[in-house]
């Protein structure tokens, strides 16, 4: 889902297909985590595919937005980097997650949320340092903190991932 992020940016992906490339200006791993976490958690539940509260996820790429949003029971690729600056959207196809073209939205996000916490996991010292404050004269004290609290979130989000069915 996450790229390694290079020179303040990542490129979000679905499957093989890019649907934006996210700046610097918003913390992208503590937001995604926290959508997901949020979104599976189980204040936010109300059994295997069903949630109080849809999914959404919006990105920076400077210019224009773009994200992922649930609605009726699908989740599509939102953005306003359009002609107009009205919103496009794009129904995501969970063939590219290898799930069925039928997946309910919640097994599409749970697919999502197993390829963020990997991303992640496997780019940890990049996205330490992804904040602009952070930099070779940072204190090791607040490079400790930051690795400590991505590690958490990952560590939560794969708490869920597992207690619940699908991926």
């Amino acid at each position: 889902m996450l790229e390694k992020p290079a020179h303040g940016w990542t490129i979000v992906r679905i499957g093989e297909n890019e649907i934006g490339a996210a700046s610097y200006l918003d913390d992208v791993p503590l937001m995604c985590l926290d959508a997901f976490i949020t979104y599976l958690g189980p204040a936010n539940s109300r059994g295997q595919h069903w949630h109080f509260l849809p999914f959404g996820l919006t990105f920076d790429a400077e210019g224009y937005h773009f994200g992922l949003a649930e609605f009726d029971d699908t989740l599509y690729v939102v953005h306003n980097a359009s002609e107009s600056g009205s919103l496009v959207t794009e129904e995501v196809n969970a063939e590219e997650l290898m799930l069925d073209r039928s997946a309910y939205a919640a097994d599409v996000v749970r697919a999502l949320a197993k390829e963020c916490a990997e991303d992640i996991s496997r780019y940890m010292e990049d996205w330490v340092m992804w904040e602009p404050a952070m930099d070779d004269d940072t204190p090791q004290e607040e490079i400790a903190h930051r690795r400590a609290l991505l590690s958490s979130k990952v560590e939560s989000l794969r708490l869920l991932l597992a207690i619940q069915p699908g991926c």
